[in-house]
């Protein structure tokens, strides 16, 4: 093993899309971790666009999970993926708001990341209340 090259592993920040616009918004997440470097995993599977004037804008990604969709009240469920499952956990949202059920999709590209955010947001994001 290249002890450089793991420790380079180990410090990278990786964040898995979920789709072109999400890669496109990925940029590096800020200048307190200016010095680190990123790498965005891209897949090759057919990955369909999100519609963003129906889920949230990309940039939540930055944070490393953000709400993607949300319930007007409050959820039953939340659905958190990554990757190519998001597009899965998004059709899952409409069904089961259709069967009236309360869901909140989270989409997660990167969770060590997410981990550093406040205490605030994280509980924003991921929420106490859930029937």
């Amino acid at each position: 093993m290249n002890n450089a090259l793991d420790q380079l592993s180990i410090n990278t920040i990786r964040t898995l899309s979920i789709d072109a616009v999400q890669a496109a918004n990925s940029g590096h997440p800020g200048t307190a971790m200016g010095m680190a470097p990123v790498a965005l995993i891209l897949s090759r599977q057919d990955m369909p666009v999100l519609d963003r004037s129906k889920f949230a804008p990309a940039d939540g990604a930055l944070k490393g999970a953000y709400v993607l969709a949300d319930s007007t009240e409050i959820p039953d469920v939340i659905l958190i993926a990554t990757g190519t499952e998001v597009s899965l956990a998004s059709d899952a949202y409409k069904d089961l708001q259709e069967q009236g059920i309360h869901t909140r999709v989270v989409s997660r590209p990167n969770w060590s990341l997410f981990e550093r955010q406040s205490a605030g947001f994280v509980k924003g994001v991921l929420l106490n209340l859930v029937r």
